[in-house]
This record gives C-alpha cells, structure tokens and sequence, in this order.
C-alpha cells in the first residue's frame, strides 16, 4: 500500500509537473515563459510539502493514515479545480497548488511507513515504495499526455484524481507507522 500511496504522490507529482505547462498554456493562452514560472509552483509546492508532511509527524499534530488522506484529498480536490469547466485562471492555480501540496505531504508518512512495516529490512521496504512512485512516473505521464491529446485535459486530471482516490481509499486497508511500531 505505500508503493500506491508513493504513486499518488511522487509519482502523479512529476506527472503532473511535467503536463502543467503545456495545460497554462493550451487552456489560458499564457505565454511559454508565464505558463512554466506558474507551472513550476506545484513542483516547487510539492518539494516544500515533504519536510511540512514530516513536521505533523515528528510533533505528533496527526498520524501517518491521516497525513496520507490529506495529500490524497488535496490532490482530489485540486484536480477538480484544474478540471471544472470555463474555470478561471485563479480557481486553476488554486487546483495546481492544492495538488503540488497534496503530492509532497504524504512523502514522510510513507517511507515511515514502510520502514515500519518491515523492520528487519527496513532500506528494502522503502526501496519497494519508491518503486511505486517510479512505475507512477513512467505510467501516470504518457497515460496523461494519451488522455489529453485523446479527449483533453480534463481526461488527464480525472487520470490523476482517480489514482489519489483509490490510494484515498487503501489507506483503509493499511496500517500506520504507529500501528507498526
């Protein structure tokens, strides 16, 4: 389950990362330069959320399942925003942020995890995770750009918020660190 939780994470990410550009620029009309400095928000979110995501553990404010529901929401939530029709540019880049925030949030919450869930080997278990954030990567960014040259971009963000939906939902079927430990 936290290879799935990484996939939504990492994974969605840097896919999303790598279409949000091209998405500015189709869907606003922005110019190249303007499109990627906004763009590059939700990368340069997702990085700053990771170290957020470790904080609310290290200080107990939330456990691991929770800290990972979040991330899954806000990806859920941001999607729908990118997504929604005749939205404006700011609802957009509200959704962009919600997803930048709830790819990174996640991160510490997982490797805590699996490190926790095989404690014998506990470099291999996050070895496995990431595996899922990877495999997220080389699927979740031609299987965007498929959905959006077949159907559009809201074929692409629906890709992204299903993923974050199922990982939302198999968090129900894992345990935290916490239950772990």
């Amino acid at each position: 389950m936290t290879a799935l939780q990484h996939v939504a994470g990492f994974g969605l990410g840097i896919s999303s990362g790598t279409w949000i550009t091209v998405y500015l620029l189709r869907e606003f009309r922005l110019p190249l330069e303007l499109s990627g400095l906004l763009g590059s928000v939700l990368l340069i979110l997702a990085v700053l959320a990771r170290p957020l995501g470790g904080l609310l553990l290290a200080r107990e404010h939330m456990p691991t399942r929770r800290v990972m529901r979040l991330g899954d929401l806000a990806i859920v939530v941001g999607v729908a925003l990118l997504a929604f029709p005749d939205r404006s540019l700011a609802v957009a880049l509200g959704g962009a942020v919600l997803v930048g925030i709830g790819v990174g949030l996640p991160y510490s919450a997982v490797f805590n995890t699996a490190a926790a869930s095989l404690p014998g080997a506990p470099g291999a278990a996050q070895g496995l995770a990431a595996i899922g954030g990877t495999a997220g990567v080389m699927v979740g960014a031609p299987a965007m750009g498929y959905a959006v040259q077949t159907f559009g971009f809201w074929a692409a963000w629906l890709f992204v918020g299903a993923v974050a939906a199922i990982a939302f939902v198999g968090v129900a079927f894992m345990r935290g660190e916490e239950e772990l430990a």
